[in-house]
């Protein structure tokens, strides 16, 4: 017990030491989880509280990356929250921008450590996130768990208001998890990430993730041959699959090198010829769409989206671009231009292009009403 409550205080002192930023996040964010157990305001307080991962996720890559110079940066990265606590966050919250944001912050962990610059370690500092985030995402069930156990005996025992139940989620997401996964990180960091997948990332990679993404690179393949046998669209949620899958394939790529599994070997070194119909499949079906529709934030990132997966299948085929660091700067550059930069953001094109649609179409329907300004359509 002795050595157990020393560990817990040397724990959070090198918490306090390392991540001072990232435990402002997870106060901060922390009290507004418990201010929305119980307010009328709850929504936007949740919608603020779902910004958090990546709040502390660019934190995190911010400490990581001025580790050995340029620190204030770290400490500025503070600021980052700055927009969800001062601006409404509620309508922000489901929509492509925050799924694509979340991304970037996250993608922004396999990036921030400056040694991992081949492929084989950026692959294991990968796999190591990805392991910190599942192992986190466990504990943080186990926490809440224990905590709405202990709560829920209060309120059935002794008869106490079940208001008291509002406060048993926050502790686990918003506190300990997160100090968990900080302490995981930094470990890496300083011991640096094994350079070979542990047993169970072996495991699984030989026999459920290779053999998924042959499997279903082989239904996309049958899926090419039935649109040009009739000669029919691909579906309109096809895109979004095709991404997803181009996706995992790059993941079951950089998995099979690390755990050096030859049984795959042709697979994964001729996926940029491989997935060429597939990528082929995806343009029709959003060209043919974009023409007909015109452009939404949603095609606009699958846009980016192809043209990212086409850059990345032309690198996989030169040796020396074959550099998964590079596929993610890449991925990040475009996430952040379509998602935070004003006038050219996925968001902005999609209702400029929507609108230049719909003056069309009052235009071929004489609906157009050129005296009033504020409605430029005549009602009749």
């Amino acid at each position: 017990m002795q050595f157990s409550i020393e560990k817990i205080r040397r724990d959070l002192r090198e918490l306090i030491v390392r991540f001072p930023v990232e435990m402002v996040m997870c106060v901060i964010f922390t009290v507004i989880a418990l201010m929305s157990g119980h307010n009328t305001s709850a929504d936007e307080l949740f919608a603020k509280s779902a910004f958090f991962p990546i709040c502390l996720f660019v934190c995190l890559a911010v400490n990581f990356m001025t580790a050995e110079r340029c620190r204030w940066l770290y400490y500025l990265s503070v600021l980052v929250a700055v927009p969800v606590l001062a601006l409404k966050m509620e309508s922000y919250v489901f929509t492509y921008g925050y799924g694509f944001g979340l991304l970037l912050s996250f993608l922004l962990l396999f990036l921030c450590r400056g040694q991992v610059r081949d492929n084989r370690r950026f692959s294991a500092n990968a796999v190591a996130v990805v392991i910190d985030v599942v192992m986190t995402g466990i504990l943080m069930s186990i926490i809440t768990a224990a905590v709405y156990a202990v709560l829920g005996s209060l309120v059935y025992l002794f008869d106490m208001d079940e208001k008291l139940l509002g406060y048993g989620f926050q502790w686990g997401p918003f506190l300990i998890g997160p100090m968990f996964f900080c302490l995981r990180q930094d470990s890496h960091q300083r011991q640096d990430a094994q350079m070979s997948a542990p047993a169970f990332v072996h495991f699984i990679t030989k026999y459920i993730v290779s053999p998924a993404i042959i499997v279903y690179t082989l239904i996309l393949y049958a899926y090419v041959v039935r649109a040009l046998v009739l000669a029919s669209l691909p579906l309109g949620g096809v895109a979004a699959m095709i991404m997803t899958y181009y996706i995992i394939a790059v993941a079951g790529r950089m998995l099979n090198e690390l755990s050096e599994i030859t049984a795959y070997g042709w697979f994964y070194r001729y996926l940029h010829w491989i997935s060429l119909p597939i990528l082929v499949l995806f343009w029709w079906g959003l060209v043919y769409r974009v023409n007909i529709y015109a452009l939404t934030d949603s095609r606009v990132y699958l846009i980016a989206a192809g043209i990212v997966m086409v850059a990345v299948s032309v690198m996989m085929a030169v040796r020396r671009l074959d550099n998964y660091r590079l596929f993610a700067i890449i991925a990040v550059c475009a996430i952040a231009v379509l998602t935070y930069i004003p006038g050219i953001s996925a968001k902005s094109i999609g209702i400029a292009s929507q609108k230049a649609r719909m003056e069309r179409i009052a235009d071929a329907l004489d609906l157009r009403d050129a005296t009033t300004v504020a409605w430029p359509f005549r009602i009749t």
